[in-house]
């Protein structure tokens, strides 16, 4: 009986990631950040303040949101 060939997984690197969506304001070496949707407001305890920002998200996550960048 001849023997099996074993089966050759091949895992595709994700390419919709926040890095390459168009919703993304990413600039290298920096924090991106998703403008998918308005800011929020965000409270920092240490100063007391109230300020307004973008969510910041790393390079290689994804959401159910994603675009693709526009060319231009």
């Amino acid at each position: 009986m001849p023997a099996r060939k074993p089966k050759i997984t091949v895992v595709a690197e994700r390419t919709e990631i926040c890095k390459n969506c168009r919703f993304s304001d990413y600039k290298r070496g920096e924090e991106i950040k998703c403008r998918r949707n308005p800011p929020s407001f965000v409270y920092d305890v240490a100063t007391g303040c109230t300020a307004v920002a973008w969510p910041l998200v790393d390079a290689d996550s994804w959401c159910g949101e994603y675009k693709c960048q526009l060319n231009s």
